[in-house]
């Protein structure tokens, strides 16, 4: 929730206010003074602003309006910031001002072999690509589950995550759907997708890593075993 005041005090009046809220799914709302809605949008409900969609299940965090009330600085539980303009909701950037992993521990990195470019995975589910001599946010690719390591194969256009993580429930490891998965994703032209699960151990894969002539796949998992895939025969 935001308070805009929109005049000051007089002799003849008292001020004027308008009250922006922002909450789950996306919903952003402009309020009068009698909380009345002057305008109404919702950040996911097209793809103009390129927002992650797990953002919006949780919906808006946090949001402020600038000096003048023409702009809106809105953040999202899935980690980015918009500016918007506060009467229609058009977007001032074309996309985020800011992106970002969003949830528990960021665990992993790795280098890409020829470019200026690191990939991230972590808690939240996602691979993201920067770039950094920029240091922004490239591309983001959403992941079956928790990933706790990465490699970028010496070719630059294999990308291996290992899924997996200790999960405590009521006092005792659990364990999760897709402990041990390895997830080979394609980074051809920009583009990331995924083009392979492997789930061959049963234990969360702590560590990945490719030969230095993109033929050979080795990942290790927590119970001291690892597996080698043929990265040449669709792992």
């Amino acid at each position: 929730l935001w308070v805009c005041k929109l005049k000051d005090t007089t002799a003849e009046e008292g001020p004027s206010y308008q009250v922006v809220v922002g909450a789950t799914q996306g919903h952003i709302k402009i309020l009068d003074m009698e909380f009345a809605p002057t305008a109404e949008f919702n950040i996911y409900a097209h793809d103009a602003y390129s927002l992650y969609p797990i953002g919006q299940v949780f919906g808006i965090k946090s949001l402020c309006a600038d000096k003048a009330n023409r702009k809106l600085l809105v953040g999202t539980a899935g980690g980015e910031i918009l500016e918007l303009q506060m009467q229609n909701g058009d977007d001032v950037n074309g996309g985020a001002l800011v992106q970002s992993h969003f949830c528990g521990n960021l665990l992993a990195l790795d280098t890409h072999p020829t470019r200026q470019e690191c990939v991230t995975v972590g808690d939240d589910k996602t691979l993201c690509i920067w770039d950094l001599d920029k240091q922004v946010q490239m591309n983001k690719l959403a992941l079956p589950d928790i990933a706790r390591c990465v490699a970028v194969a010496p070719n630059g256009f294999i990308i291996a995550a290992g899924l997996g993580a200790t999960d405590l429930r009521e006092d005792r490891k659990m364990p999760r759907e897709h402990d041990g998965k390895v997830v080979i994703i394609s980074y051809m032209q920009d583009v990331l997708r995924i083009i392979h699960e492997g789930l061959d151990e049963t234990s969360p894969i702590t560590s990945v890593i490719f030969s230095p002539d993109s033929s050979t796949l080795y990942a290790g998992s927590l119970n001291r075993k690892i597996t080698i895939y043929d990265a040449l025969n669709n792992f």
